[in-house]
């Protein structure tokens, strides 16, 4: 699997710092980088944008 944000520890541990959540819960930063990046890429083309909720709920449904 090729390196991304949201598989990136070191994204997830700034994302747990700045929310204030626990680092070592991989599910809850993982959501938090899922969750930022769709917001922030948001509004995207109709396709765009069903592949960036699925990713959401990719992670979501994986934990």
């Amino acid at each position: 699997m090729a390196p991304t944000a949201i598989t990136s520890d070191t994204v997830a541990a700034l994302a747990a710092e700045l929310i204030g959540i626990d680092p070592s819960d991989t599910t809850s930063t993982e959501f938090a980088v899922r969750s930022f990046m769709t917001l922030l890429l948001w509004p995207a083309d109709p396709v765009e944008e069903n592949r960036l909720i699925d990713s959401i709920v990719a992670g979501i449904d994986r934990h």
